[in-house]
């Protein structure tokens, strides 16, 4: 492209007065050719003399002066020369400095970000200069799961209700070995923020589980363990992970967004609605 512009551009020009192949044209009473950074317009034509026996027009070559030239390959011989006069500094690439070190995890526990980073030492030439390279980068980084009833959590919509067990067909009745039934507990809230979601998840109730809208998920008495948690309930303010339970493949992180709320449950439009299994 540079050779289409040079030719145009030397074609509209009163030809037989350039010296040819050189930026100097003063001898003849022409211009000193030098440009700085990319241009295309800035430029001279020459003849290559091993093609002799070619028609001028086929010899016709164009040669570069300005200072995209030298890492083009494409100078008019006396480029070197007449640089210093021009004072052309040629063109400046993108210079960086060496990585930071990463930083320390962004979470105490369950799933959190590195971070590092690179300053620009030299800016590029405004035309012909190479570009920076991306000057951050992040990685993922998991110090330690956030306690064992804190980890997954296993997750319905909260009109699914609670799955039934596939061994309440064979095992004895309850009755049999209890005196007396247990009191129901009461249920108990807690808030999430979604921050990733598998494409599995896609076309499926996991749809609900969406980032712009705030989480509420319910822990009921037959999901409760024995000291009244539920698995997976998280850390305040520290990312752990949720599967939905019966969609293969879905599964993702949140963040928990403040403390439980005792005696609730999930059922209003502020909130998506959810309950752990």
């Amino acid at each position: 492209m540079r050779a289409v512009w040079g030719f145009v551009l030397l074609c509209s020009l009163a030809i037989g007065t350039l010296v040819s192949g050189q930026c100097d044209q003063r001898q003849r009473g022409g211009p000193l050719i030098c440009c700085s950074g990319r241009n295309s317009t800035c430029a001279a034509e020459r003849y290559e003399n091993d093609e002799k026996d070619q028609p001028a027009e086929l010899r016709r070559k164009v040669c570069f002066c300005d200072a995209f030239c030298e890492p083009a390959g494409d100078c008019c011989p006396d480029f070197e020369r007449v640089k210093e006069e021009c004072k052309i500094k040629g063109v400046r690439d993108c210079v960086v400095s060496t990585w930071s070190r990463w930083t320390s995890c962004s979470h105490d526990c369950g799933v959190g970000t590195r971070k590092r980073h690179r300053e620009v030492i030299v800016k590029p030439s405004e035309k012909g200069g190479k570009l920076c390279p991306p000057l951050r980068e992040k990685r993922g980084c998991f110090l330690k799961h956030c306690g064992e009833r804190s980890g997954l959590a296993h997750i319905l919509p909260k009109k699914f209700k609670r799955l039934p067990s596939k061994y309440e067909s064979i095992l004895p009745k309850r009755k049999d070995f209890e005196e007396e039934e247990k009191p129901k507990r009461k249920s108990y809230c807690m808030f999430f923020k979604i921050e990733s979601k598998h494409p599995y998840c896609k076309g499926t109730w996991a749809r609900d589980l969406d980032p712009r809208k705030p989480t509420c998920v319910e822990c009921q008495d037959s999901a409760m363990d024995e000291n009244g948690d539920c698995k997976g309930h998280g850390v305040v303010g520290e990312i752990t992970s949720w599967v939905a339970v019966d969609i293969y493949s879905c599964h993702g992180e949140w963040l928990r967004l403040g403390p439980m709320v005792k005696s609730c449950e999930c059922n209003t439009r502020r909130f998506n609605n959810f309950i752990f299994v």
